[in-house]
């Protein structure tokens, strides 16, 4: 089988002479199959560029998300922390009203050590007639207390709870101001570091 050619003539402008170049069929399909491959590349290129400007925006369009989401977190946050101090003073003040209810008897912030020998001298005052805290009820109060320091009771018959503001309050005020006095020289009702 003969190789096919192709016969090319080339004719300039002017006066230089023509020139007749052979150009094998091989060659020519090479040189058709190389311009072929560098379109192909220049699509690809292209094609890579747009997407690459395309990433950019969706990228820039992303990192504005990520700020407004870090702006929202922190709002979050900051209301989570108001929470958590709200949180915190309701189970504050759920413990005090369980404590005044009796709710959780025992040891706690306002509990009694009824044994402390360094405790001052203790007087409790009751009217005879007071119904919210009877005599009997302030007699049973001191005999709780176990220590060595003094603890007494004083009864004034014919009066009720209230007695600072009933006639005769002077004579309640003169007596506990006249034992505070008398018993302020117990020496556990002077504190440990001026003794």
């Amino acid at each position: 089988m003969s190789k096919r050619r192709w016969t090319l003539v080339l004719v300039p402008h002017g006066s230089e002479p023509s020139r007749i170049v052979e150009v094998s069929y091989n060659l020519l399909r090479g040189v058709v199959a190389i311009v072929g491959v560098l379109v192909v590349l220049g699509l690809l290129v292209g094609y890579l560029t747009l997407s690459h400007t395309t990433d950019l925006t969706r990228t820039a369009r992303l990192q504005q998300e990520n700020a407004s989401l870090a702006r929202e977190i922190g709002e979050l946050h900051g209301r989570l922390t108001s929470l958590a101090d709200t949180l915190s003073t309701i189970s504050q003040r759920d413990a005090h009203i369980r404590v005044l209810a009796n709710l959780e008897p025992g040891h706690q912030a306002t509990w009694v050590d009824y044994r402390n020998d360094n405790r001052a001298p203790l007087l409790f005052i009751s009217g005879g007639e007071d119904h919210l805290m009877p005599p009997s009820v302030q007699r049973s109060n001191a005999k709780h207390y176990k220590s060595n320091t003094i603890t007494e009771v004083k009864e004034y018959e014919g009066r009720a709870h209230l007695l600072p503001a009933q006639e005769g309050w002077e004579e309640v005020a003169d007596y506990a101001l006249d034992w505070a006095l008398a018993n302020a020289t117990h020496p556990a009702a002077i504190p440990a570091d001026r003794a």
